[in-house]
């Protein structure tokens, strides 16, 4: 959750405490953040942006008090001088939910909800595995023959 900072002595921790509060939420239409958020809390008051843009010139704009945002964004739009001009996007509460993500192509055959590319990688990372464990565990017993 990001939100412009309210001043000492305001905590917001959760979605709860925002819908408690009654504050209007902005999240971005067409996301998994926006399923997610529609589909936990349908009594939260939800402002619908076209754009991750859209959503946080809508919390400079007070259109909204909060925004569901991806952290890799608010990284991203906390430093730029038109979504942040007074330095005081914050991000607060904990992490509503996590998403696993993986990368798409366009030879990618999905055969069976798998991903070529996931796949590549899973096999990718077992091989570095086996080869750090030769590494670190045999390498000894290689340097010992080789003497």
């Amino acid at each position: 959750m990001v939100e412009r900072s309210a001043g000492p002595g305001f905590q917001l921790t959760t979605i709860e405490d925002a819908i408690d509060r009654n504050f209007r939420i902005c999240i971005e239409t067409a996301t998994a953040s926006a399923d997610f958020m529609k589909t936990n809390y349908p009594q939260a008051d939800l402002v619908r942006c076209d754009t991750d843009g859209d959503m946080y010139l809508a919390l400079k704009n007070k259109e909204c008090e909060i925004i569901v945002s991806y952290s890799n964004l608010f990284e991203q739009y906390e430093l730029k001088l038109e979504y942040n001009p007074n330095c005081n996007l914050v991000w607060e509460g904990r992490q509503v939910h996590e998403l696993y993500q993986s990368f798409a192509t366009k030879v990618d055959p999905g055969i069976k909800c798998s991903s070529l590319v996931s796949g590549t990688y899973a096999i990718s990372s077992l091989f570095l595995q086996i080869l750090c464990y030769i590494f670190i565990y045999l390498s000894p017993i290689f340097f010992f023959l080789t003497l």
